[in-house]
């Protein structure tokens, strides 16, 4: 009699495919103006508005002036994909190795940057020995994004893998791996197209970094993602109750000896100040500022602090709304050996962009 063999069957059913807008973070349609349809952070968007033709309805035509928008929960530096559709307008070889140099995407030291002869998808952070290092290794040729036809870009970026790539019409034009890549929400502003004019459409931000065949998805239907996009409800966003606002001095009322105490009396709402040094990292205790103020009332808050060490800090602003903190860096100071300071109109102003306070104080021969 024949022996019974043991059979394991295995069903497998086809697996749910992913959703491409899973972990979507900011939608702007550019249909109607410059505010997103959707975000996660703050809607309150800058830019010279323009209306023109785009590739699903209405685009705005960037002049070269670029649009902004805060980066907190709207994109997060550590792990994160941004798609927009883009056509060109002009030719780069008149604004190449001028100042500020034609970035199509821009958020802190996550760059979409063009230099003589090529695109660079940079991104840093700082380095062990160093208060700061670039990673320039994605290249792509300059003519990757043709004047005058509608492109799909997505730049994809994920700091636990140190993966970072570049499509373009839903293909990889380029992959390269890095350990220089920030997290966190960054203290900058997204940007697109600072001196690089065109049309733009259609900008989708997640904050996670989509797959391939995610990238080829949302480029293969433009129409189709942005009706769902839009159908996306929106929570109400709540307002700064009284925005900090920049306390800008000349430089020598900032430039201070060491030991010395700053004084400063900064327009803010009821908030955390906290000094921070070179390396974004906390210069002294923060300093917890209450303040009671009527509907469209202001105010001055006097706050001094002492810089512990030699070297160029600044003061940041943090605001508790709701469920989450937004903060602004509102002032800069420079505590320098006694003696003939050098002015220079960085200190005592806004610090917009946390790379360049290393590389100024690299500048004043701090370490």
């Amino acid at each position: 009699m024949p022996r019974p063999v043991p059979l394991l069957l295995l069903i497998a059913g086809s697996a749910a495919a992913a959703d491409p807008l899973a972990g979507l973070s900011l939608y702007a349609s550019f249909d109607q103006g410059a505010t997103p349809e959707f975000a996660g952070g703050s809607r309150s968007a800058d830019c010279r508005w323009e209306a023109a033709p785009g590739r699903v309805g209405g685009a705005w035509r960037n002049q070269g002036g670029g649009w902004r928008i805060p980066t907190p929960l709207n994109l997060d530096l550590g792990h994160g994909t941004a798609a927009f559709w883009l056509r060109p307008a002009g030719d780069l070889a008149g604004t190449l190795g001028k100042e500020p140099r034609p970035t199509l995407l821009a958020a802190m030291n996550h760059q979409l940057i063009a230099y003589p002869d090529t695109w660079f998808f940079m991104t840093g952070a700082p380095a062990p020995g160093r208060d700061f290092a670039w990673d320039y290794s994605l290249r792509l040729p300059l003519a990757s994004f043709p004047r005058g036809t509608w492109t799909a870009v997505a730049l994809t970026w994920d700091a636990a893998s140190g993966e970072k790539a570049v499509y373009r019409d839903g293909r990889l034009l380029a992959r390269t791996r890095t350990e220089l890549m920030r997290r966190g929400p960054g203290g900058s502003p997204l940007e697109l197209g600072r001196t690089f004019p065109g049309d733009v459409d259609e900008l989708l931000v997640w904050d996670r970094a989509l797959s391939a065949d995610e990238v080829a998805a949302v480029a293969a239907d433009p129409a189709g993602i942005a009706a769902r996009a839009k159908a996306i409800p929106c929570a109400v966003e709540e307002p700064w109750l009284v925005e900090p606002q920049v306390r800008t001095r000349a430089p020598g009322e900032t430039l201070v000896a060491p030991g010395a105490t700053v004084s400063l009396r900064v327009p803010l709402a009821s908030l955390t100040l906290t000094l921070l040094d070179l390396r974004e990292q906390p210069a002294g205790p923060a300093q917890e500022v209450p303040i009671d103020l009527p509907a469209g009332g202001a105010a001055e808050v006097p706050v001094s602090f002492t810089c512990p060490r030699l070297g160029v800090f600044k003061l940041r602003a943090t605001v508790a709304i709701g469920a989450s903190r937004r903060f602004r860096d509102v002032a800069s100071v420079g505590c320098l050996p006694p003696g003939t300071p050098p002015a220079h109109p960085f200190l005592g102003c806004h610090v917009g962009q946390e790379a360049g306070l290393p590389a100024f104080g690299r500048r004043l021969g701090f370490s």
